[in-house]
């Protein structure tokens, strides 16, 4: 696999905790801040290790509640920048 570009799309842990506390579609674990914040430095360490080893550019793209679109706006934007 040679990835060209690599993204990590995340929200503060106190924001996954109110969201996932908040669906009532889902059984869910209750977990404390401070492991979710494990969970995100985990992912954000697994990304810089894959760019490093495959030379591709990492952006990590905040997904606020209820900007889901503008999310998705600036992550295009920054594709298509690195297109050109």
């Amino acid at each position: 696999m040679k990835p060209t570009h690599l993204v990590l799309v995340e929200a503060s842990s106190t924001e996954i905790q109110s969201r996932r506390a908040a669906d009532a579609s889902r059984a869910r674990d209750k977990i404390p801040v401070d492991e979710l914040e494990s969970e995100l430095a985990l992912g954000r360490s697994f990304l810089t290790s894959v760019s490093t080893l495959s030379g591709a550019p990492m952006l990590v793209v905040l997904n606020a509640q209820g900007k889901a679109d503008e999310t998705a706006q600036q992550l295009v934007r920054v594709l298509k920048e690195a297109k050109r």
